[in-house]
Protein backbone atom coordinates (compact mmCIF):
# COMPACT_ATOMS: atom_id res chain seq x y z
CA UNK A 1 0.00 0.00 0.00
CA UNK A 2 1.70 3.48 -0.77
CA UNK A 3 -0.03 6.88 0.16
CA UNK A 4 -0.41 9.77 -2.91
CA UNK A 5 -0.78 12.96 -2.67
CA UNK A 6 -1.47 14.86 0.79
CA UNK A 7 -2.56 11.27 2.24
CA UNK A 8 -1.12 9.80 5.54
CA UNK A 9 -1.37 6.43 7.13
CA UNK A 10 -0.76 6.35 10.24
CA UNK A 11 -0.15 3.56 13.08
CA UNK A 12 -2.13 4.74 16.32
CA UNK A 13 -0.64 4.11 19.61
CA UNK A 14 -2.06 1.53 21.68
CA UNK A 15 -4.46 3.49 24.14
CA UNK A 16 -4.61 2.33 28.11
CA UNK A 17 -7.02 0.36 29.25
CA UNK A 18 -6.88 1.55 33.07
CA UNK A 19 -6.18 5.05 34.26
CA UNK A 20 -2.72 5.56 36.57
CA UNK A 21 -5.40 5.30 39.39
CA UNK A 22 -6.80 1.57 38.18
CA UNK A 23 -9.97 2.95 36.53
CA UNK A 24 -10.79 0.76 33.31
CA UNK A 25 -11.49 2.41 30.52
CA UNK A 26 -14.65 1.06 28.39
CA UNK A 27 -13.79 0.61 24.59
CA UNK A 28 -16.75 2.63 23.94
CA UNK A 29 -14.67 5.74 25.51
CA UNK A 30 -12.30 7.30 22.56
CA UNK A 31 -10.84 10.45 22.04
CA UNK A 32 -11.06 12.96 19.67
CA UNK A 33 -7.05 13.34 19.50
CA UNK A 34 -5.11 10.54 19.69
CA UNK A 35 -1.16 9.96 18.88
CA UNK A 36 0.42 7.49 16.55
CA UNK A 37 3.55 6.70 14.42
CA UNK A 38 3.75 8.15 10.56
CA UNK A 39 4.32 4.87 8.48
CA UNK A 40 3.35 6.31 5.00
CA UNK A 41 2.95 9.55 3.33
CA UNK A 42 2.06 10.79 0.03
CA UNK A 43 4.77 12.80 -2.25
CA UNK A 44 3.12 15.99 -1.52
CA UNK A 45 2.81 16.23 2.22
CA UNK A 46 5.09 19.40 3.35
CA UNK A 47 5.35 18.91 7.10
CA UNK A 48 5.08 15.24 7.81
CA UNK A 49 7.55 12.00 6.71
CA UNK A 50 7.66 8.06 7.79
CA UNK A 51 9.17 7.86 11.12
CA UNK A 52 7.29 10.75 12.62
CA UNK A 53 5.42 10.68 16.00
CA UNK A 54 2.28 12.74 15.53
CA UNK A 55 -0.64 14.08 17.50
CA UNK A 56 -3.67 13.62 14.84
CA UNK A 57 -7.53 14.28 15.14
CA UNK A 58 -9.04 11.07 14.37
CA UNK A 59 -12.21 12.01 13.51
CA UNK A 60 -11.86 12.94 9.66
CA UNK A 61 -9.72 10.24 8.96
CA UNK A 62 -10.83 5.98 7.87
CA UNK A 63 -9.77 3.66 9.68
CA UNK A 64 -8.05 0.77 7.74
CA UNK A 65 -6.31 -2.83 8.64
CA UNK A 66 -2.96 -3.72 7.26
CA UNK A 67 -1.22 -6.93 9.14
CA UNK A 68 -4.26 -7.24 11.53
CA UNK A 69 -3.33 -3.87 12.81
CA UNK A 70 -5.63 -1.07 12.81
CA UNK A 71 -4.32 1.86 11.08
CA UNK A 72 -6.07 5.68 10.37
CA UNK A 73 -5.48 6.84 6.80
CA UNK A 74 -6.39 10.59 6.07
CA UNK A 75 -5.08 13.69 5.41
CA UNK A 76 -1.76 15.30 6.10
CA UNK A 77 -4.19 18.45 7.70
CA UNK A 78 -5.66 15.99 10.53
CA UNK A 79 -2.16 16.41 12.10
CA UNK A 80 -1.74 18.45 14.54
CA UNK A 81 1.62 18.21 16.34
CA UNK A 82 4.65 16.80 14.86
CA UNK A 83 7.16 15.21 17.40
CA UNK A 84 9.99 14.51 14.71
Amino acid sequence: MKATGKAVLILPDEAPKKTKKGVIIPLSVKADQETGLVIDCGSECDEVKPGDKVIFSSKPTSSIVVNDKDHFFGLESCIQYIFG
